[in-house]
């Protein structure tokens, strides 16, 4: 399923293609322009795996690895080489190695089983990546690099990880979209920050939060409607930690069945208190959350030091 701006899509586990909602520019492609207050199955295709939309464009893949596109398109952000709405799926060009979709406000990307980065139609800030800021009306590569995991694209600007872990911004960055700690705008990729341990990251309109490979969750941007989760309504420039499901422990939340300072010697840890005796199951790790684990499980046997810390990370 995926809930847009005033409507709302599904994809049956029969690969076919359902829409409901709003349909002024024709998004729902149905062939009409006629709102919708029940799904209506989109064609007659049985092969969609997955779709994008937020404002009044949609984007969509079939199993097959060909993109379709329909909706609004004054800015060319369907990519089928013209500026007309269309309101029914439109596959665009002819390749079949598309593997992920985002769509943005009125521009739109993706990334090739090749791992390259295409991008389309709006580019007033620069959004597309391209180092202009010329629309285009068909897909045109970012850059050169064929190193890109995963797209999302916001209000004007579009952020992106690599599949070494690194994150990267380009477009509007008037709110502190990139979370680089600046408001300083690019129309080519930047890179944010020095960590390579983003694992997915997701644009919304002026704000971005992303996922650490420790499970951690972070957010920058716009936060005027406390959309950052921060428990306050200011404006991030850089990621602030929203989440993490790492837990520190302290003597009262662990058993222990000798000294913990008995240098040398083997001792049993085990979480003990409240709802963290629930878990079924535990990574524990030296030091921080995210080190190195050194055992999965309720309880583990370690030979500790005097300055040993531990933590564990997991869920009930």
């Amino acid at each position: 399923t995926s809930a847009a701006f005033e409507r709302s899509f599904a994809i049956k586990a029969d690969g076919t293609l359902w829409a409901w909602g709003a349909n002024s520019s024709g998004q729902l492609g149905d062939g009409t322009y006629i709102n919708k207050s029940t799904p209506m199955q989109i064609g007659t295709s049985s092969n969609w795996v997955s779709l994008s939309s937020k404002i009044n464009h949609t984007l969509a893949l079939q199993r097959d690895g060909t993109l379709w596109a329909w909706g609004a398109n004054s800015s060319g952000q369907l990519g089928d080489g013209t500026t007309a709405n269309k309101i029914i799926p439109t596959q665009i060009g002819v390749a079949n190695t598309w593997y992920l979709i985002s769509t943005g406000h009125d521009h739109s990307t993706a990334i090739q089983l090749d791992h390259t980065l295409w991008a389309w139609g709006n580019n007033s800030d620069g959004q597309l990546g391209n180092g202009g800021n010329i629309n285009s009306i068909t897909p045109i590569q970012v850059g050169s690099q064929a190193t890109w995991r995963e797209v999302s694209c916001g209000y004007k600007f579009t952020v992106a990880l690599q599949t070494d872990g690194t994150k990267w911004a380009w477009g509007d960055n008037y709110f502190g979209q990139y979370g680089d700690g600046s408001n300083t705008s690019s129309s080519a990729p930047m890179h944010i920050g020095i960590a390579n341990t983003w694992s997915h990251l997701a644009a919304g309109q002026q704000h971005v939060v992303a996922l650490q490979y420790d499970g951690s969750i972070w957010s920058n941007g716009l936060n005027s409607f406390n959309q950052l989760g921060n428990g306050n309504s200011t404006n991030q420039l850089s990621p602030q930690q929203i989440y993490s499901c790492c837990v520190n422990l302290t003597p009262a939340s662990i058993l222990v069945s000798n000294s913990i300072l008995c240098i040398g010697g083997t001792t049993t840890l085990s979480v003990a208190s409240g709802s963290l005796n629930n878990a079924a199951s535990w990574t524990w790790y030296t030091n921080v959350c995210g080190g190195i684990p050194i055992g999965i499980g309720n309880s583990i046997n370690v030979s500790p030091t005097a300055t040993t810390t531990y933590s564990v990370r997991g869920e009930g």
